[in-house]
């Protein structure tokens, strides 16, 4: 075999393995050393600064049941903090339903209140005219009872009009002879 051939060979080889595990590509493309570099120019670190666990979650107390020691998996600290921040997320959430639902009462109270207060505003303004009214009437009950005439009649005119459309209107007579009309021509 000529060394073209073996070249050839070893990228057929190498192009198989990185289609059957896509993953072993990253280990080829690892460039530790390029971050290093640019962590340190950009921001003067070698690698960025670490926190203790305890310090983000204090009073952290987790167990991990299952775990299995397989590469480019998940490390165990972060499978605690996914876990404790799960919990203190579903937390949260209740306490947040728990506060809307409050203002959501506090605004239904606030609308009930504010209802409240024109029902009360209108029920004044109509008993304001109500009473209007009836000092009103009241009023013209007495001048009728003194006796004058001109209101006397003006009231008449006003109810007059009105009782004649009340009136029933009286049927027609009817005659067991038939009208002169009615009868037949010969």
């Amino acid at each position: 075999m000529t060394r073209g051939m073996k070249n050839l060979r070893k990228i057929f080889s190498i192009s198989k393995k990185i289609v059957m595990h896509p993953q072993s590509l990253s280990l080829l493309l690892d460039r530790e050393k390029e971050r290093k570099e640019y962590l340190q120019k950009a921001y003067g670190y070698i690698q960025l600064k670490t926190i203790n666990i305890l310090d983000l979650l204090p009073g952290l107390n987790e167990t991990v049941n299952h775990y299995s020691f397989l590469s480019q998996t998940s490390l165990i600290t972060d499978i605690v903090l996914l876990k404790t921040l799960a919990r203190r997320f579903d937390e949260w959430i209740k306490q947040n339903e728990a506060k809307i639902e409050a203002k959501k009462s506090n605004l239904e109270k606030s609308q009930d209140d504010e209802l409240g207060k024109r029902l009360t505003v209108e029920k004044r303004v109509n008993e304001a005219r109500a009473a209007k009214l009836a000092k009103r009437n009241a009023d013209l009950a007495a001048k009728v009872a003194a006796g004058d005439k001109a209101l006397v009649e003006a009231v008449n005119e006003e109810v007059s009009p009105a009782e004649e459309t009340t009136e029933e209107i009286a049927p027609e007579e009817t005659s067991s002879e038939p009208a002169a009309d009615d009868k037949p021509q010969e």
